[in-house]
Order: C-alpha cells, then structure tokens, then sequence
C-alpha cells in the first residue's frame, strides 16, 4: 500500500473510534480486546512478519523496548539468535534490580530454546553458565526444587562424550 492508501485507512480507522493517536506518527488501539480481536485475525505468516518487525525497530533502536519486550517478539518471529540473547538479557536486568523470580522466568525460557541441540549449535552460549545463572535465580526466589530440577535436566542432557574435567 502507498503512503495515501496508509493515510487514508488511519484516517478512517481515527474517525471510526478504532484507532487513536498518541503522538505525530503512532497510533493505538482505542481498546483492548480490539487489538486482541484484531491480532487474532491475523494468519500465522502475518503474525511472523508483524513480530520480525518489531524486532528489527526494537534492536535498531528505533523503538524503545526492554529486552524482555524484544525477546518475546523474536520468538514468536522465530528469531532464535535473538530471543536466547535478548532472554539471557532480560534475565540479567531483572536480576540487577532485585527480581529473581522474573529473572528466573527469563533465563529458563533461554533454556527451554536452547533444549534442542541443533539451536545449542546455532546460537553460542555457555549452558553451564545459563543454568548456572537460572538456578540462582530460582534460588533467590525460593524455588530451590525447581532449581535442582534444572540443573538435572541439564547434567541429563549432556553428550555422554562431553569431556570430563579433571
């Protein structure tokens, strides 16, 4: 669609109460469940591309957004390389300001991405550390079960040729 097609739907969608301005070039939805509806209409490869772009404005810095923010558009835009490190990130911050609990939830979502060994392949992080990291996490916000369970899950996954330090 041209620049006038984009005018005149905005235009439109603001008359209709569907859309309202917030600053000179954005727009936000006048309600909720609206965008709700609106995002559940959309087909998967529409979502994808919607979530790609949010990415590539979030990571350009042409929108401002937590890491958090970018790591859960990068997933659903199927962005591993991103999400593992905008998670980890997240968790990091989250940690830094004394939230062990969503950390936790950052990091173990970096994990459960990483579970796949092709995507260990892909993207290249220290699962030793990040586990490491998780499991402090969750220590600090009293889930200690839940951090032996993954550190387990981590020793459990390991190759059976991973070499041994001596």
């Amino acid at each position: 669609a041209g620049d006038g097609e984009l005018d005149q739907a905005l235009r439109e969608a603001v008359e209709l109460n569907v859309l309202v301005p917030t600053s000179n070039d954005f727009y936000r939805f006048r309600h909720a469940l609206l965008a709700e509806a609106v995002y559940d209409d959309l087909l998967p490869g529409e979502r994808v591309r919607l979530h790609a772009a949010y990415v590539d404005a979030l990571a350009s810095g042409r929108a401002n957004g937590t890491a958090a923010e970018l790591a859960r558009h990068a997933r659903v835009a199927r962005d591993l390389v991103t999400a593992v490190d905008a998670s980890i990130r997240a968790g990091d911050e989250a940690m830094a300001v004394g939230g062990p609990d969503e950390a936790a939830d950052h990091y173990q979502t970096a994990l459960e991405l990483l579970s796949d060994p092709g995507a260990r392949a892909e993207v290249p992080v220290d699962i030793g550390l990040l586990g490491s990291r998780a499991a402090n996490a969750l220590v600090a916000s009293g889930r200690a079960m839940r951090a032996i369970s993954v550190l387990r899950e981590l020793l459990d996954g390991l190759a059976d040729d991973w070499p041994v330090e001596q």
